[in-house]
């Protein structure tokens, strides 16, 4: 289920054994607690809540629940859209789409509609942030390639040289920039500009102890020379004290320390005592997205709901075609996705689920 978002995205998916998760999904019959209360076989299937009010999913546990078949009703396609609700989107009035409000029946080879993939794409797929000292600067998120011509995202990582000479990094190729102006020839491949640095790298960075450039990839650490590979180089990254055995972002920040993102935490590394200060870990989606716990105080206040378009498709003979329209919804839908710049925003929170087992639904951009 979470494949299906994170394919068309750069959501990163990880599994975690923790409790203390933003999003719980809720198998409940009848009241369970949110004043949505559910109403048996039929009707409503499930609903969740968007992200700035808490992002829980709940289903209803009295359906006829069933996994690759024609009976019942089809777990997998009801939570990738539940799920979609608690990335952020709202219903779409295109048929064919996952987030149309209605449940269509059992899709043998389902895949996400375009309208579905331009909706995420919208919040998560290819944008990118500008921070100042007080937060997200205003116009952002913007699209990659409105600034970066040629480039698209998700990217693997970015960083910029003294020189202002601006270096992006996607896969196995790279592009040059002299203040944000393509130069020609570009993209190259990393091992033709970066001899000896690896592919799909994680993260790269100037170091503001040295001055020297750094690549990340896994475990591992190149420092950059003029012509090449540093001697002696890769390192282990546990090299820099206190750091995770892997990270996933790293930047110099204008108070000149040096930040390290590993999910949804992140590092201050004091690049003079070369260890991690006191009290980090921190949260990314608090300390640098503006994102606090007020919202799950707020949660009834936005709900989305599928709902079966008719009760018979419950048990839908296969050559029958699910009926067309119904205006049997039960809330006050949005049947465009209109998202303003501020909710945007704020569906860049962290976010986690919790299931039988426990996951965490982690999003970020790489640089």
């Amino acid at each position: 289920v979470l494949q299906v978002w994170s394919d068309v995205t750069s959501l990163t998916f990880k599994q975690l054994a923790i409790r203390n998760t933003d999003i719980d999904v809720l198998f409940a019959a009848h009241e369970h607690g949110d004043r949505h209360p559910f109403d048996g076989i039929g009707g409503t299937l499930a609903h969740a809540f968007f992200p700035e009010f808490g992002g829980d999913a709940h289903f209803d546990d009295s359906e006829p629940w069933s996994v690759d078949s024609w009976k019942g009703v089809n777990l997998f396609q009801v939570a990738a859209h539940e799920i979609g609700h608690s990335l952020g989107l709202a219903h779409s009035d295109v048929n064919d789409a996952l987030m149309a409000p209605f449940y269509r029946g059992y899709k043998p080879n389902f895949k996400l509609s375009r309208d579905d993939i331009a909706a995420v794409q919208e919040l998560y797929g290819d944008k990118y942030y500008r921070l100042s000292g007080t937060g997200i600067d205003v116009g952002y998120p913007r699209k990659i390639e409105w600034d970066w011509f040629g480039v698209t995202g998700p990217i693997d990582a970015a960083l910029t040289w003294d020189n202002s000479y601006t270096f992006i990094f996607k896969g196995d190729e790279y592009w040059k920039f002299d203040h944000m102006k393509a130069v020609s020839g570009y993209p190259r491949k990393i091992r033709d500009g970066f001899k000896g640095v690896p592919d799909n790298i994680d993260a790269a960075f100037v170091w503001g102890g040295n001055g020297k450039t750094y690549f990340i990839k896994g475990q591992l650490y190149w420092r950059w020379a003029k012509y090449g590979v540093d001697f002696g180089y890769p390192k282990q990254l546990n090299v820099w004290v206190n750091l995770p055995s892997r990270v996933t972002a790293v930047f110099k920040w204008q108070n000149g320390k040096t930040y390290f993102f590993k999910d949804d935490t992140y590092y201050r590394f004091n690049d003079k005592n070369f260890r991690v200060d006191e009290g980090y870990p921190r949260k990314v989606s608090t300390w640098w997205l503006g994102c606090n716990d007020d919202t799950q105080n707020q949660m009834h206040h936005n709900v989305h709901s599928i709902i079966t378009a008719h009760p018979s498709i419950l048990n839908p003979p296969r050559t029958r075609k699910p009926p067309r329209g119904s205006q049997d919804e039960n809330e006050n839908m949005q049947t465009k996705l209109q998202i303003t710049q501020n909710e945007a925003y704020r569906t860049n929170c962290h976010i986690t689920l919790l299931l039988t087992t426990f996951f965490t639904i982690v999003f970020f951009l790489r640089q």
